[in-house]
């Protein structure tokens, strides 16, 4: 029975997570930083990966607003905020703020430092309007900062090794809680007919073609504490 109500609970609070913290997305076999989903930005969750290569590459051309997410120097600042405050941290999965070089993009660096760039809108001919995130190793040096970069311009591992652009997206959480909702009930509705069901097979019988046939149910653990 513990098994189906672990099950439920997940699923009937997935609705309520849009007020959780974001989820770090670290790679299991270097311990870089990634991104993140679910970063709270000005009130809704944004998707976050952390990439190397071209502005012009990653943002279809890089000279055209509609390319970015964040289209105002406010809009894009408030995002590099929101990667000081809530994703480059000490966590248990990595200090991702006193070590600024487990985030990717920025892993041969050798100063402590990493810039997060994340470009809003188009400036002169071959260059973006940005807001740089610094991560400088520490909460108290960490700071937000306008600037410019060429659209062409490498950063990453195959580049400037010092900074790496923040490719963003709307989260996957924040579309449709009433959705959600709906879901987690109608999932549970169906988990309540197997239970049922289970539990009465060995009693109910088909009348032309033999008995109800088991099912299969896999256990869900509840997770160790670190």
């Amino acid at each position: 029975m513990q098994r189906f109500k672990l099950s439920l609970a997940v699923i009937l609070f997935a609705p309520f997570l849009a007020n959780a913290d974001p989820i770090l997305v670290v790679d299991s076999g270097t311990g870089h930083l990634l991104g993140a989903t679910g970063v709270e930005v000005d009130g809704a969750l944004y998707d976050v990966a952390f990439m190397g290569g071209t502005c012009a590459d990653l943002f279809d051309g890089c000279d055209d607003v509609t390319d970015f997410v964040f289209q105002s120097d406010i809009a894009a600042g408030a995002a590099s905020q929101a990667l000081l405050d809530f994703v480059f941290l000490d966590v248990v999965a990595g200090n991702f703020d006193s070590i600024p070089q487990l985030t990717a993009g920025c892993t041969l660096g050798t100063s402590g430092l990493c810039a997060v760039l994340t470009p809003w809108g188009p400036a002169d001919p071959g260059f973006v309007n940005q807001v740089l995130a610094f991560n400088v190793g520490s909460v108290d040096g960490d700071f937000v900062t306008p600037d410019l970069q060429g659209i062409d311009d490498v950063l990453g591992e195959a580049g400037i090794t010092l900074g790496t652009w923040a490719v963003w997206s709307e989260s996957i959480a924040v579309s449709e809680p009433g959705t959600l909702a709906l879901l987690g009930m109608s999932l549970a509705g169906a988990a309540l007919f197997r239970r049922r069901r289970a539990q009465n097979r060995s009693v109910m019988r088909s009348t032309g073609s033999g008995v109800w046939s088991s099912t299969t149910t896999v256990d869900v653990k509840s997770p160790t504490s670190s």
